[in-house]
């Protein structure tokens, strides 16, 4: 079960370092679509998107530092940039 675990969270900390660095494909479709959406969505929209996800992908960083405890802390050097960047 430990090496499962450990084999998902390598997963999810991609995702979540792609969300940080605004890389994800729900971040980059909304500005590679701008110019065929003109007008549905407004600077706003996306900025508060990009809040409400950011925000939930630094809950899950809080979770996983929860869970691993000890063992996080070098995966806490790969989110503290980004997420400094945030605070």
């Amino acid at each position: 079960v430990d090496v499962i675990a450990a084999i998902d969270a390598e997963d999810i900390s991609k995702h979540l370092l792609e969300i940080f660095e605004k890389k994800a494909l729900c971040q980059t479709a909304d500005l590679e679509d701008e110019d065929d959406r003109a007008g549905e969505e407004d600077e706003d929209e996306l900025a508060e998107h990009d809040s409400l996800l950011i925000g939930a992908a630094a809950d899950c960083v809080a979770e996983f530092a929860e869970v691993f405890a000890d063992a996080f802390e070098p995966i806490m050097d790969t989110f503290l940039p980004h997420i400094a960047g945030y605070a």
